[in-house]
């Protein structure tokens, strides 16, 4: 027998919907009877709720999982009703985004591949444009190995940091956190604060020794990211 496939939306009409297009595609909403009809899960609304049933799913049997909802767009070529097959979500990329969204074409519906960003708050016209930028890659921290060796760590705009001064009202980041905020003359003039990130990562090869550490600029991007400390554990 085969496992289900599981859709999780996190709201209640989202998950009502799912449900009423399961319906009219001649699918039958799963009711645990029989195991290859879809699963339709509301999870609820925020990463805290969203967390709450991921760790609740690690004991659910299912076959394959997606996560479906209703989400506003932050470029001006998308219209409603247009479906957005996500390459990546916060730290989660998808290699088969494209593959589903030429499926989903074929059959006739407008799908597109892109990037899903998530917020815990109804987005206002003003961080549009900041969340669209969200994932622009601003710097790199480039590992040389005493073996010759490199790697990179990408330092991301929405992922890591973003704006010094705080415009976009402490909008969160996905991998790091804001480890000092202050104020300066130019940031009281203009009624926000300023502020300074924490990101932690890991060696990408623990068993080799690090001989150099560069923190790069990106090309081509009209920003001046720089680190103004760095630690080192074991």
């Amino acid at each position: 027998m085969t496992d289900p496939l599981l859709i999780c939306a996190p709201m209640r009409i989202e998950a009502r919907a799912i449900r009423q297009g399961l319906r009219n595609s001649s699918q039958v909403v799963h009711t645990g009877s029989d195991p290859k009809t879809p699963v339709v899960l509301r999870t609820g609304y925020g990463t805290a709720r969203a967390a709450d049933r991921a760790e609740e799913l690690k004991a659910t049997s299912f076959g394959q999982i997606a996560i479906m909802g209703v989400g506003a767009g932050l470029t001006a070529d998308l219209s409603p009703g247009d479906l957005v097959v996500g390459t990546e979500a916060g730290l989660v990329t998808c290699a088969s985004a494209p593959l589903l969204a030429g499926e989903l074409r074929r059959a006739g519906l407008p799908a597109r591949t892109g990037r899903i960003t998530t917020v815990d708050h109804l987005v206002r016209r003003s961080e549009r444009a900041s969340l669209a930028a969200d994932g622009t890659l601003l710097a790199e921290y480039k590992v040389h190995y005493a073996d010759g060796s490199k790697a990179s760590i990408p330092v991301a705009f929405g992922l890591d940091v973003r704006d010094w001064f705080d415009r976009d009202q402490g909008m969160p980041v996905t991998r790091g956190r804001v480890a000092w905020t202050g104020l300066d003359q130019v940031a009281v003039g203009n009624n926000c604060s300023i502020r300074l990130y924490l990101g932690v990562w890991e060696n990408p090869h623990p068993e080799k020794t690090v001989a150099e550490l560069d923190f790069v600029r990106s090309d081509d991007k009209i920003c001046g990211p720089f680190c103004l400390a760095i630690t080192a554990e074991q």
